[in-house]
């Protein structure tokens, strides 16, 4: 005996056309059994239970396909989450960025015709000013008064009038909203994938972590990320003028990190290598063979291979019975913005003379 195959409108997913669809497949299939369709029987209350229960299935059902897409997600945690697997880096807080101007008396020199130039000062990265309502800026780059750029826009006289005693010369620099802090992190036994969170809101960057041997873990983006670009000095004639300060180079990270935010929450998480791993020589040093090169046939060392001086198998060490010291900056605002001319005080001045030993502490 064949098997009767009956046809069901799945189109129907809402309460009242499941219900209409039950009775009507009642009244088709078992027309001698299901009799009753008054609003007030008992099958009335077994259909509007079983429509009940399709209704929130259907509605369940379409909630989790529609939150498993992008373009079609509602809830705000399955946007950012989506976000993140595509490589968003979401963060709730973030930081204005502007420039300011820098205005310095410098002490006029033996000819009194321009400033003493050994009174022209460095203001090093990290130095704060704050706004007329209470926000926070730090100096994101050094600001060297010996370059070429440095403007003198006036002067001040003496107290009689009679000679120049200061030149007020002028710097334009950048700065981002809010402050550097410092905290420190334990470390115990070696755990894969260490996460570890900090304790403090409104944190904006991550700016450096370094444990207790001195060992420095830069940021990545991913863990699989082995090369980060630093500034090298650049020791050529252009350094001394300011113009070109330093020169991006590739550095393997054998040590780095990445950051995880959750709402206001931030984590940092390491690889799973060992420091035992990047002790071991898998690799020659390069500046003790001779590879081949410039029409040599031979080489001093064949194990050497310079692509596996930027690999790494374990996403990164992680660190190990040690207390990483976290520098963050964090906003101490809710609103960092700042209006034209608002930054006008100087809460930590960061300055640094070449030889501070020759110069008059008075002038200084």
């Amino acid at each position: 005996m064949s098997k009767k195959i009956v046809p069901i409108d799945y189109t129907g997913n809402d309460f009242d056309n499941i219900k209409k669809n039950l009775v009507n497949y009642a009244k088709k299939y078992y027309p001698n059994t299901f009799k009753d369709f008054n609003e007030a029987s008992f099958g009335s209350l077994m259909t509007d239970l079983v429509s009940y229960v399709g209704d929130n299935l259907s509605f369940y059902l379409d909630y989790n396909a529609n939150e498993s897409f992008l373009d079609t997600s509602l809830e705000y945690e399955n946007v950012v989450m989506h976000a993140n697997q595509m490589g968003y880096k979401h963060s709730t807080t973030r930081s204005s960025v502007g420039e300011v101007d820098l205005y310095m008396p410098i002490p006029a020199s033996a000819t009194l015709s321009e400033p003493d130039k050994n009174y022209l000062p460095k203001i090093k990265k990290g130095a704060s000013f704050s706004t007329t309502e209470g926000n926070i800026f730090t100096l994101i780059d050094d600001v060297n008064f010996l370059s070429d750029d440095t403007q003198y826009v006036g002067d001040e006289l003496s107290a009689d009038g009679s000679k120049v005693a200061y030149y007020i010369v002028k710097k334009t620099a950048r700065v981002i909203s809010g402050e550097n802090r410092q905290t420190t992190l334990e470390v115990g036994d070696f755990q894969r994938f260490l996460k570890l969170k900090i304790q403090a809101s409104n944190i904006s960057e991550i700016i450096s972590v370094i444990d207790t041997n001195g060992n420095e873990y830069y940021e990545v983006d991913y863990l699989s990320q082995n090369v980060v670009y630093r500034p090298v000095l650049n020791r050529g004639t252009d350094s001394q003028t300011g113009a070109v300060q330093s020169i991006m180079k590739p550095f393997p990270v054998p040590r780095r990190f990445v950051v995880e935010r959750n709402g206001r929450e931030v984590f940092l998480v390491f690889g799973y290598g060992s420091e035992s791993e990047i002790k071991k020589e898998k690799v020659a040093d390069p500046s003790e063979i001779v590879l081949d090169i410039l029409g040599k046939n031979y080489v001093s060392n064949v194990t050497f291979d310079p692509s596996k001086l930027l690999t790494t198998e374990k996403f990164g060490v992680s660190p190990v019975n040690t207390e990483l010291t976290v520098t963050y900056r964090v906003n101490t605002e809710q609103n960092v913005n700042a209006a034209v001319g608002s930054v006008t005080t100087v809460v930590e001045p960061n300055i640094e003379f070449s030889n501070p030993q020759n110069l008059e502490a008075e002038k200084m």
